[in-house]
């Protein structure tokens, strides 16, 4: 299993999904914008099926993750879209690699989240409450699946 999906050709587009959710959020975008880019979603760390990360869970560590996928797939130039946690990521990617940003895209964000509440949540909490909602959903749907 992959932990991103590419669409399209044309100059890359990268969506960079909130928290709690995964690259499955941008499926309906995805089709219009295939059109015109390479569009690549990709899910964070302690998303859907994607590992956790090994030391902070900050938004420097998750920009650092994004920006070796792009490595990993020889993307050096995108436009970078983010929404919520992940524009707080998309800033981070281009206040620390300006040159690999065509255009910053940020959709329902916050910027400056160095030491906010927001980030300490996530650094203390992230991972072990995106752990007890996956298994909760899984749970779930085995109970549904058992019931059908």
């Amino acid at each position: 299993m992959t932990d991103h999906n590419i669409y399209g050709t044309g100059d890359s587009l990268v969506l960079i999904h909130g928290a709690l959710v995964s690259r499955a959020m941008w499926q309906f975008q995805v089709v219009d914008f295939s059109k015109d880019y390479q569009v690549i979603t990709l899910d964070l760390p302690a998303h859907v099926n994607v590992q956790d990360m090994i030391g902070e869970y900050s938004i420097e560590a998750l920009a650092e993750y994004v920006v070796e996928r792009l490595n990993r797939l020889n993307i050096r130039l995108a436009h970078i879209c983010g929404h919520s946690l992940g524009g707080m990521v998309a800033q981070q990617i281009a206040a620390t690699y300006p040159e690999r940003v065509k255009r910053l895209i940020l959709a329902e964000t916050a910027f400056g989240t160095r030491y906010s509440l927001w980030e300490r949540i996530l650094s203390s909490f992230a991972k072990s409450f995106l752990q007890i909602t996956l298994t909760v959903c899984l749970l779930i749907y085995r109970l549904s699946s058992m019931a059908h």
